[in-house]
Parts: C-alpha cells; sequence; structure tokens
C-alpha cells in the first residue's frame, strides 16, 4: 500500500537516491592533480578551495591541503620556487604572496619589454643618421685630404674635438694649452716635453724626470762673470761663474768636500751640456747663501763638473738681486 509522505520527507528521499556518489580518496587525488589552465591566481584558488571542500580534510590538516595543492599547481615556475621556500599559515597569506609575486614578475617583464623596444630604436636612429650623412663625411674627408693644411673647411668642423699630439689632450682646433710654451726637453715651443718627438726622447722617462736643464759652456772669447758667495756661513767665499743660460745654481763635487761636505739628498735632475753629453750629478741642497748684505737659502746641485766650476744660475738671481748690466760693467 502506498504510504503518504510530506514534501519535505520526498525531496529528502529523492536526494539520497539521485546524488552523485564521490570517493573521499579520488577526490583527494583530484584536488592534489588540479592546474591552472588561463585562471588567473584568485580564480586558481577558489577552484582548489570549492575541491578540497569536497575531500573531507580533518580541520588540522585543511589549510596546510589547500596550500599545498594550490603551490603544486601553478602554471609560474618562478612563482611556485620562490613559494616553495616560504612557510604560510594560512591558505589566504599563502594566495595574496603569490599575487605580489606575479605583480612584481609582470612590471620587471615589462620593463625589459619596454628597453628592448628603446633599444631598437636607437639602433634603427642610428643606423638611419649614419646613412644619410655617410656620403657627406666621405665628402668631408676627401676635400681634407686634399687641403692638408686648410682646418677650417667649414663651421661644423670647428666643434670637432680630437687628441692633440702637442698638449695630450682632447680638444678642439686652435684650443691647445701647449701653443707657445717652451718644450722642457728639447726647448722647441708648442708641445710638452711629454709629446715630445725628439728622436732620443723617451716617453717613460716623464713620470721620473723632474727636469732636464742645459749647460752652457762660455766662448773663450769672452770673459766669464765670477761672483763670490759665502755658503752655510762658512769663512772662506765660494767662487761661481755667472751663467744665465742655466737655470740650477751647480756647485762642483771639489767645491761641496771643500764646504764640508753639507747634506745632501738624491735627486732626479739630469744635467747635460749643449753637445749632448751627460753630467752626472751628485746631489740636490738646500744651502744658506750670503751676497753682499742680503742671505737667502737657496737650492743648488752637486755634480761632477769639468775643471771643477762652479755656475750661478738664473735661478739665484733675483732672490740675491743681482743686476747682470752692472756685473757686465
Amino acid at each position: 500500500m502506498p504510504t503518504d509522505f510530506t514534501v519535505k520527507e520526498l525531496l529528502s528521499k529523492l536526494t539520497e537516491n539521485f546524488k552523485q556518489v564521490s570517493f573521499t580518496v579520488a577526490e583527494r587525488c583530484k584536488c592534489f592533480k588540479m592546474y591552472q589552465n588561463n585562471e588567473t591566481l584568485t580564480e586558481f584558488a577558489l577552484k582548489v578551495k570549492q575541491q578540497a571542500d569536497k575531500c573531507e580534510f580533518p580541520n588540522t590538516f585543511y589549510e596546510e591541503a589547500l596550500i599545498t595543492a594550490f603551490v603544486m599547481n601553478i602554471d609560474s615556475t618562478d612563482i611556485r620556487t620562490h613559494l616553495f621556500q616560504k612557510t604560510f599559515k594560512t591558505f589566504n597569506e599563502c594566495v595574496e604572496c603569490a599575487k605580489t609575486l606575479c605583480a612584481v614578475l609582470e612590471a620587471a617583464s615589462k620593463k625589459n619589454s619596454d628597453q628592448n623596444i628603446l633599444k631598437q630604436g636607437t639602433n634603427s636612429e642610428v643606423n638611419s643618421i649614419s646613412k644619410k650623412y655617410k656620403k657627406k663625411v666621405h665628402n668631408t674627408a676627401k676635400k681634407q685630404i686634399q687641403n692638408k693644411t686648410d682646418f677650417n673647411t667649414a663651421s661644423k668642423e670647428n666643434t670637432k674635438t680630437f687628441k692633440c699630439r702637442s698638449c695630450a689632450l682632447i680638444h678642439g682646433i686652435n684650443q691647445c694649452s701647449a701653443y707657445g710654451v717652451e718644450c722642457r726637453f728639447c726647448r722647441k715651443l708648442n708641445h710638452y716635453a711629454k709629446c715630445c718627438r725628439s728622436k732620443n726622447y723617451n716617453p717613460v722617462e716623464t713620470n721620473y724626470i723632474k727636469d732636464i736643464f742645459q749647460i752652457n759652456s762660455h766662448k773663450e772669447s769672452q770673459s766669464p762673470i765670477k761672483i763670490q758667495v759665502f755658503l752655510n756661513d762658512q769663512n772662506n767665499p765660494t767662487e761661481l761663474e755667472l751663467d744665465t743660460g742655466t737655470r740650477p745654481s751647480i756647485l762642483s763635487k771639489a767645491a761641496w768636500i771643500q764646504a764640508g761636505q753639507f747634506p745632501i739628498k738624491n735627486t732626479n735632475i739630469r744635467l747635460r751640456s749643449y753637445s749632448g753629453h751627460e753630467i752626472p750629478t751628485v746631489g740636490e741642497a738646500e744651502v744658506t747663501v750670503s751676497y753682499n748684505t742680503i742671505t737667502a737659502t737657496l737650492p743648488i746641485i752637486v755634480a761632477n763638473i769639468r775643471q771643477s766650476k762652479n755656475l750661478m744660475g738664473r735661478n739665484w738671481l733675483k732672490p740675491l738681486k743681482i743686476n747682470i748690466m752692472q756685473c757686465n760693467a
């Protein structure tokens, strides 16, 4: 006989008879094998959570199961590798961290893309300019060859810079700082000693050679001007020949011995005659020089000079107030 049921009881019976049977192990396998298929991280996280609700995970393992299923199946290897190195207390914390990493990676990728586009655009622009002015540069170079001494062919040429062989600096035409400067090696004008192209010049020596001076020898027909001074308060005067062609004042080794061999120090200064012979130096010193009523501390070079001559160079004239015209008279 048919039995009477209420609507609620009837719906419950129907639901129980027709509901889809699910197995916990199978649902859990599905949860851990889900893949992110063109979904955002938020959408994928929601899908994982919906599947986890069917798996009957224990409450103590529920959050860890969500985190594991989510991290295992993210498409991005970079995000997954980074998440492997972190510990999360909740599933929401893991999802937010993944979103942050995704935003950082997208920003970096966009920046690299913009740089590549800019680089390609710059290269195209350079190539375009190069082709545009290639013929003009060729014509300019040809004109310079034909006019070797003409450096002012056009206004644009004046703005060009180059490494100058006279001063070793980079500048434009007619801007050389060595113009009018006397070379300390060859005594010629318009170049520095470090750029001197003389035959026997070694540019490496500029690192340790303080200066190069010439010792001028008087002609036999000229009477040398001799000046007596007192060195370091010596009782006996020392006689020096005036030589305006020499910059430093030079004391012979013999005179240095007679003066008591006052302390000297090593020197990097080289002396040579106009004939090219180098004169060996003993050293240099600061001496107290007395001349008439003037006393001054002046530098002097001790050298092995032939005939034991002592020379008074230009560096003593001004401190001792020596008048060359009066000496000649």
